[in-house]
């Protein structure tokens, strides 16, 4: 309803324009008014003609210069409109894009490019709001004839989606203290526990122990892990040299909790970068207290497994992670 009365104002608008002309041409001065009346008929239907024109032959396309950024940092995605006829005037237009919830539009951007260039470029700048990944397009490019009477959308305009990542950032000491304490105490004590195990050293339930082989002569007798031998009714030997650290599995579930299903799109975002970068501090955290971390997560559907030893892995983790989409 509101286009149709924007619509009949213009129309009014141009009617009482015409009207003048003529008033002007009959009382006035009638060659002077007769051409502006004229130019007032003409000027419309050319400008309609144009735009309608470069509405079927401008080609429009857009592209990123990367793909991964940091939170809060700013890129530009580059709209490149071509045109086959230079002569061509360039209308008044309005883009409208589809881009993920991490990332805010900051800046339209001005045309860059002469009055006679086959290509103009504009540089739109969006800033990076939340950790993770998202796509961008343009999707439509509509043009308005210089009187303002109709608008046209660009036929020939290049939808292809562009896939961004952004780094989500590390807290050293986790997001919750307590839940790491409790990780940490039961990897602790189940280290007792899996002692009698042969398969500690690849146990990956978060539960600490030494590696076992057969006992061979030669080997020290004090060693010997009798209470697992006497399980296993052969000797073994604790290989003490190659103690193994408490080796804790961490899920990034792409599933947001069943709370956030109504929530707004902002506060989905929001989750979802708060709980990759919680259990990111989780690993840090644990790295840091010598455990290894498997980190397990998904990434365009597909299960992905990182096996974290060291604190400098988790950095490179974030590179990965920063393309991960909640669900």
């Amino acid at each position: 309803m509101r286009v149709f009365f924007n619509y009949a104002k213009k129309f009014i608008d141009y009617l009482g324009a015409c009207i003048l002309a003529l008033i002007f041409a009959l009382f006035c001065s009638g060659r002077v008014g007769y051409f502006v009346l004229s130019m007032l008929i003409a000027g419309p239907l050319l400008s309609l003609l144009f735009t309608f024109i470069a509405s079927r032959i401008l080609v429009v396309s857009s592209s990123l210069s990367q793909s991964i950024f940091d939170k809060g940092s700013s890129f530009s995605l580059r709209i490149s409109i071509k045109r086959p006829v230079i002569l061509l005037p360039m209308m008044p237009y309005s883009m409208t894009y589809d881009f993920g919830n991490g990332i805010v539009l900051t800046d339209e951007g001005k045309d860059a490019g002469g009055m006679f260039s086959r290509e103009l470029t504009r540089e739109v700048t969006f800033m990076c709001r939340y950790a993770g990944g998202g796509s961008i397009a343009l999707m439509d490019m509509n043009l308005t004839d210089f009187f303002g009477i109709m608008s046209f959308k660009v036929k020939n305009v290049d939808k292809m989606p562009h896939f961004y990542g952004i780094i989500p950032q590390i807290h050293q000491t986790g997001t919750d203290p307590g839940k790491l304490k409790l990780v940490m105490e039961s990897a602790d004590m189940s280290d007792k526990e899996q002692e009698m195990s042969l398969d500690t050293a690849d146990n990956f339930g978060g539960f600490p122990g030494y590696d076992h082989r057969e006992y061979v002569d030669g080997d020290p007798v004090k060693r010997i892990n009798y209470k697992l031998s006497a399980r296993k009714d052969e000797l073994f030997v604790r290989l003490d040299e190659k103690q193994v650290y408490g080796s804790v599995e961490i899920v990034l579930d792409p599933k947001l909790p069943s709370e956030l299903m109504n929530a707004t799109d902002e506060m989905k975002a929001a989750a979802w970068q708060g709980e990759m970068e919680e259990k990111l501090g989780m690993a840090m955290s644990l790295l840091l207290n010598q455990f290894t971390v498997r980190f397990v997560y998904f990434r365009d559907s597909l299960r992905h497994e990182a096996n974290l030893r060291e604190p400098g892995a988790c950095h490179e983790l974030c590179k990965d992670l920063a393309y991960c989409m909640y669900e």
